[in-house]
């Protein structure tokens, strides 16, 4: 079982490779055998955080702190806004 902690709003493990938007581990899921992370994915406005995926392994929330992210289920697409949580089940 992972240590019990409070994480400052600039602690975990950064990972930012060249010419990247930045991410901060602040659940690493090696610390919860492989079971659970949590990433604050650090974006630029109107950067494409990623090319279009599925996860496999698990399921994906993102919580929207500030401007508006675009999600695609199937033929659906989802803007998604600060407060709202989106959840991409795996799959999909």
């Amino acid at each position: 079982m992972p240590i019990r902690r409070i994480l400052g709003p600039e602690e975990g493990e950064l990972y930012q490779p060249a010419g990247a938007c930045g991410d901060r581990f602040l659940v690493n899921s090696r610390e919860w055998g492989g079971g659970f992370s949590m990433v604050e994915h650090r974006l630029p406005a109107k950067v494409l955080a990623a090319p279009l995926h599925k996860h496999t392994r698990e399921d994906e929330f993102s919580f929207i702190l500030e401007g508006t992210v675009g999600a695609k289920f199937g033929d659906h697409e989802v803007i998604a806004g600060p407060g709202n949580l989106i959840f991409k089940p795996r799959g999909e």
